[in-house]
């Protein structure tokens, strides 16, 4: 819908959700393990201090690594959204180029 509106900004949106979407399907990153801001007890004190750093020793870092099947998913949406655009564009720059022979992965 987004990619199809001729408003500039739900296109842009569109896009910029494009952009996520295949880079969280493509790229490893560290997934959050707390669902609660890090706090500390100061020594000494009945103060509760929130916003402490990580401590890399004691801390499980999970991580989101792509498998096949995600990486299958971005080339779905990617070809789906993307490269058929791209094709077309080139039709419409010059009627005499063919896609489908000149990229036959398409």
């Amino acid at each position: 819908f987004a990619l199809e509106s001729k408003d500039k900004h739900v296109f842009k949106t569109g896009c910029k959700l494009l952009r996520h979407t295949l880079g969280t399907c493509c790229e490893s990153y560290a997934l959050s393990c707390d669902t609660v801001p890090r706090c500390i007890q100061m020594q000494d004190s009945e103060n509760v201090v929130f916003g402490r750093s990580a401590q890399l020793q004691d801390d499980p870092v999970q991580w989101h690594v792509p498998d096949g099947e995600c990486v299958e998913l971005a080339w779905k949406i990617l070809k789906q959204h993307v490269l058929e655009r791209v094709a077309k564009l080139a039709v419409s720059v010059d009627p005499s180029v063919d896609m489908e022979q000149d990229n036959p992965s398409y």
